[in-house]
């Protein structure tokens, strides 16, 4: 999650351009699933499954992205989520498998595995949700097809930080303050933009809030 949410963007365009890119954010992304998976049985050959996948899965959105426009960048970017995810998943119940229960990294964030899932909401519940929200504006809104086009998270700072802003409240056990967040948007709404940009604005108003009361909730039932 953190190699694919929270790279530049610069190195976001390069992998979709260029596979030398692509490469470096594959590396990125098998360091620090080597740092967690050390110690494991069979752990090289683990990391080389999932930086291999992760490079395939991302070289075939690319691709899939520029034979048919059609598919919509919002549905490549579930899809590619939820295959990054199986693989993972798949990987894991090997690892298990094959009797490998800790880890020396996971020996060392043992007692912090409720931080962990925290900051994972965060980063899903704020980077995360504004490349869904980017990926849908130009699925049903702009119509914009660039296969290169990358988000510009200053752009997305406001949403950002009220996503985060919610969900801590929730998780700080604050859930009636989580609305408060979203009064500068709330108020943005109000303002007389246009038909199509008003149905815009409320999509991406309701996307927005919604995700970060579900991984807050999704957050605390985990725990």
């Amino acid at each position: 999650m953190a190699a694919d949410f929270l790279q530049p963007a610069a190195l976001v365009k390069l992998s979709k351009t260029r596979i030398f890119g692509l490469l470096i954010h594959t590396t990125s992304y098998a360091l620090l699933t080597a740092i967690f998976l050390y110690g494991a049985k069979l752990w090289f050959l683990w990391v080389v499954l999932l930086a291999t996948s992760h490079f395939l899965l991302d070289q075939l959105k690319f691709v899939a992205s520029r034979i048919d426009v059609k598919i919509g960048p919002v549905f490549l970017f579930i899809l590619d989520q939820v295959l990054h995810m199986s693989v993972v998943a798949a990987i894991t119940l090997g690892i298990i498998y094959t009797g490998t229960a800790t880890t020396p990294f996971l020996r060392l964030i043992a007692g912090y595995d409720q931080w962990i899932l925290i900051i994972g909401g965060l980063i899903g519940g704020t980077t995360g949700v504004s490349i869904l929200i980017f990926e849908m504006d130009r699925t049903f809104f702009t119509k914009d097809h660039d296969t290169t086009a990358v988000i510009d998270m200053r752009t997305r700072f406001v949403g950002i930080a009220e996503r985060g802003t919610a969900i801590s409240f929730i998780l700080l056990g604050l859930p009636y303050l989580a609305p408060l967040a979203f009064l500068y948007s709330f108020f943005c709404l109000t303002k007389d933009r246009g038909k199509k940009s008003k149905k815009k604005d409320i999509t991406d108003f309701c996307i927005s809030a919604g995700s970060a009361f579900i991984i807050a909730f999704a957050v605390l039932w985990l725990r």
